[in-house]
């Protein structure tokens, strides 16, 4: 029998709620009882009562004469539809976040770089702490930081954990201590990503058939996170099924299975591209027009539909949702913009091809390059929709094309506060964020190459 905990119960109860009013008639009346809860968790009468107790005192159902109903606070419904969405795309089991213990180390350690455990988490058993960071590392909440004596963490301000931490009523330490300026370790980690690289190198060669296994894995990653960052609902065993079998799993709409099959092509446009060691406009264009072909959305009908959108640089403005402050290019300056942008991008992109050698000077100058790379792209917004995407592609193939294996750009709120949220450009915080990933995901996968 699964554990179950108090959130399950209420979700459950909710989703209940939710399909009631979807196929009720006029005088039908909305109650659960604990009998109807215990069949559906194949649960005891005594856990089922328990778990209604605490519901009940936290105010979250309401006691009537035939059973028991949710609470309707809209936020809060909210915020409990948004973990169990979100845990159910990333694999996890909502149990592992939704409870105390969780939720302590969260709120002491969300946003917070070059972690050492002991510092702030001496009060909590090593074991427990270790089950809880290995979760989190799985599921990139946390980086491996840039000591490994002892060893540090940057424990990544995710939204998933924000909103955890918001139904529990708590806010991470980080909103309301004033922290010592945190120390850019981009150098440290620089000279680590150097034997992270020389070690894939190594295993390139010695381990090829694990290595090109490994690095087929990270693009699958790549394409279920960064459709996922523009709101596709796939987790990742369903993207997989789809993008290897063709097999449907779950319940996806047209739009999320389309997204990620043209996510594979248009990644698989880029690879092709590799041998020629650089990009046109009307390269950029393509992997454009394949990530938007055949995808139906509302937005695009104005424009005669996706055959409107794919692959046209657009002549009217463009905003970034809720962030007004976001500066793109002005329609009239996007001509001169991209020339000069596919003129850099090309120039770079063969100078730094000529700097073979593995060394940190050479990686130092190829993620500047990268940074920006993805920078200025972002910032012309040349299309209508789908930038971002195209973004993370021109990113990939200049990473690929510099030597860099695969390189996941995980579905993490700590990504997108330094795109699309940030107020003002700032390359150099876009740098050090992506020294940090790119670290991550060397390491990672070396780990799993020994």
């Amino acid at each position: 029998m699964e554990k179950i905990n108090t959130y399950d119960v209420f979700y459950s109860m909710l989703l209940e709620r939710e399909n009631f009013f979807k196929n009720r008639t006029e005088d039908q009346e909305f109650y659960i009882t604990i009998d109807d809860l215990r069949k559906r968790f194949n649960a005891s009468y005594h856990t089922i009562y328990a778990h209604i107790q605490t519901l009940l005192e936290k105010e979250l159902i309401v006691e009537k004469e035939k059973g028991f109903i949710p609470k309707v606070d809209k936020l809060f419904i909210r915020n409990i539809f948004y973990v169990y969405d979100e845990c159910r795309k990333k694999q996890i089991t909502p149990n592992n976040l939704l409870n105390n213990k969780a939720v302590e180390i969260i709120q002491r350690g969300l946003g917070k770089k070059n972690l050492v455990l002991k510092d702030i988490y001496s009060d909590i058993n090593s074991r427990t702490l270790k089950k809880y960071f290995s979760l989190f590392l799985k599921n990139n909440f946390v980086l491996m930081g840039s000591s490994d004596k002892p060893q540090t963490f940057d424990f990544n301000d995710d939204l998933l954990l924000r909103v955890v931490l918001k139904i529990f009523g708590k806010i991470p330490d980080i909103d309301v201590k004033k922290e010592e300026k945190t120390i850019d370790t981009s150098k440290v980690k620089i000279e680590k990503i150097v034997m992270e690289l020389k070690l894939i190198d190594k295993y390139r060669n010695t381990k090829e058939n694990k290595f090109e296994s490994l690095n087929y894995e990270q693009k699958l990653h790549f394409i279920t996170h960064t459709t996922s960052l523009e709101g596709n609902t796939m987790s990742f065993e369903e993207v997989k099924a789809l993008l290897e079998e063709g097999k449907i799993l779950g319940n996806p709409d047209i739009t999320d299975l389309d997204e990620n099959r043209n996510m594979k092509r248009a990644l698989e446009f880029v690879e092709s591209k590799l041998s020629d060691f650089s990009l046109t406009l009307d390269d950029i264009k393509r992997i454009h027009y394949i990530i938007l072909e055949n995808i139906k959305k509302k937005e695009y009908e104005k424009k005669g539909g996706w055959e409107g959108v794919a692959g046209i640089i657009r002549n009217y403005p463009v905003y970034i949702k809720n962030n007004p402050k976001f500066v793109m290019c002005n329609v009239k300056e996007l001509d001169s913009k991209l020339k000069n942008y596919e003129t850099k991008f090309n120039q770079e992109l063969t100078r730094l091809g000529t700097l073979t050698q593995i060394n940190t000077s050479n990686i130092e100058e190829k993620i500047k390059f990268i940074t920006w790379v993805h920078s200025e792209f972002q910032h012309i917004h040349p299309f209508g929709d789908g930038n971002s995407r195209t973004t993370r592609l021109l990113f990939t193939y200049a990473l690929l094309s510099l030597d860099f294996p695969m390189i996941d750009i995980y579905d993490s709120y700590e990504y997108v506060k330094h795109t699309k949220k940030e107020e003002k450009r700032n390359d150099v915080e876009l740098f050090s964020f992506f020294v940090s990933l790119i670290y991550d995901n060397l390491k990672k996968m070396n780990l799993k190459l020994k």
